[in-house]
């Protein structure tokens, strides 16, 4: 009726005496473990512990000994200006990382300045300078109060600088390394690749005065002028300077000067050119400086030489656009038709290029990754210099388009920019519709 009640091996308690269940016998005997003998340490290794820690004691009460003696030696020489100093050469990337932008949101601000800088996208606002990696995250932001806030950058620094204000910054992609001003207003600037930078500005005695800092933010040449600067910059080793200025003559009219600096050494001049016209913009080349005038393109050597020029024809420059390799100007020919036309130059051949024919109305031009970009209204046209064909693009004219790390192309808006390098490729690629485009290739305008 009942089952039979199990019996309990665990411990029993009987009184204040705890009983231990019956041990069961097994016939099973283990064998007893037998240590191995330890053998005696190494007496050589034993002493080389020994000697390396106390060596390691040692080195390290020296080090602490002599940051302490540093410290208080040259206590008035650690500043926070020269810690900053010591990331001047530090900057993040993406090792390993494929870096491809898609799109990067910022908050629009009145004036605004954008420029490519490593892998980031830079943008300046009267606020400030931020630099977004190409996630679209914020990898560094500098307070700054600019009206006009201008950027330019290089391969080592980014410079963002106040337009007809006092005040410029210098930045890596880590920290802001130097804050500088100016006595009277800043009228452009301008880095290379090796870290000089050119800011361009007036004193009480000159109209135009140039000077020239170090990548330690050292001034180490100033050279001044006393005529009105229109433009200036270095060449990307920045050993050489262009100045464009005009000047009154004594019977009224208007001079300009296209002067070419050697500022490798001593600041010298190794060539001026004086014109009746006024230089409109330039750039420095590997033969001298292409100078853009009202009538031509003219080409001169760093001596000066004159090397010859691609006249216009009688026309009327509109917009233009320079970099490195081409210069671009286009030209209304019909406005009732809305025709235009837009000549190209080859810099480094000092030559005529191209001529492209377009239909509607221009309003700006872009150069970027050998791709001329024409924009107007709602639709932007570009055209690969190289063999003359079109991709149309049915957007937003941006404000500004510059190439970017990688392939990227950014089309620069005042909330976005976004890469359109995607958007140009994937178009069908259609013959110009300037059907004289490769007719005229070989048709050079005037040369004097």
């Amino acid at each position: 009726m009942f089952g039979r009640k199990k019996k309990d091996k665990s411990l029993t308690v009987q009184g204040e005496k705890a009983v231990k269940p019956l041990e069961v016998q097994t016939g099973r005997v283990l064998p007893e473990r037998r240590k191995k003998a330890s053998r005696p340490p190494d007496p050589y290794f034993t002493k080389l512990a020994k000697v390396t820690r106390r060596t390691r004691y040692a080195v390290t009460v020296i080090l602490v000994v002599f940051t302490v003696v540093m410290a208080f030696l040259f206590s008035n020489e650690i500043t926070g200006e020269k810690l900053k100093l010591l990331l001047r050469n530090a900057s993040f990337s993406f090792p390993g990382e494929e870096v491809a932008y898609t799109t990067v949101r910022y908050d629009a601000d009145r004036t605004m300045d954008y420029a490519a800088y490593r892998e980031y996208f830079a943008v300046g606002t009267g606020a400030g300078l931020r630099l977004y990696d190409h996630r679209g995250n914020v990898a560094l932001q500098v307070k700054a109060k600019m009206n006009a806030p201008a950027i330019d950058s290089g391969k080592d620094y980014i410079l963002m600088y106040d337009r007809e204000g006092k005040t410029y910054l210098v930045c890596n992609s880590v920290t802001e390394l130097f804050e500088g001003s100016e006595t009277f207003p800043i009228y452009g600037a301008d880095v290379c690749d090796n870290g000089r930078y050119l800011i361009l500005t007036s004193s009480s005695t000159y109209l135009c005065v140039m000077k020239i800092y170090n990548r330690s933010f050292k001034l180490i040449k100033e050279i001044s002028v006393d005529r009105y600067p229109i433009a200036a910059e270095l060449s990307d080793d920045g050993n050489r300077l262009l100045l464009l200025c005009v000047t009154n003559t004594q019977d009224g009219k208007i001079e300009g000067h296209v002067c070419i600096y050697d500022v490798g050494g001593e600041a010298k001049l190794t060539g001026e050119v004086v014109t009746d016209g006024v230089p409109l913009a330039g750039k420095l080349t590997s033969k001298g400086a292409a100078i853009l005038y009202h009538d031509r393109v003219a080409f001169y050597g760093n001596a000066g030489a004159d090397h010859g020029s691609v006249g216009f024809e009688g026309k009327t420059p509109g917009f233009f656009t320079f970099n490195e390799k081409t210069a671009a100007v286009s030209f209304e020919i019909n406005s009732v038709e809305g025709s235009y036309e837009v000549l190209c130059c080859d810099l480094e051949k000092e030559e005529f290029s191209r001529r492209i024919e377009h239909t509607g109305r221009i309003a700006g031009l872009n150069l970027s990754d050998g791709l001329l970009f024409i924009c107007g209204g709602a639709r932007t046209v570009a055209v690969d210099l190289e063999s003359g064909k079109t991709r149309v693009m049915t957007v937003s004219m941006p404000e500004k388009i510059m190439p970017g790390a990688g392939d990227a192309i950014f089309f620069c808006y005042r909330d976005k920019a976004e890469n359109m390098r995607e958007s140009v490729e994937i178009r069908e690629l259609t013959e110009n519709s300037g059907a004289q485009a490769a007719e005229n290739e070989n048709e050079t305008p005037d040369r004097a």
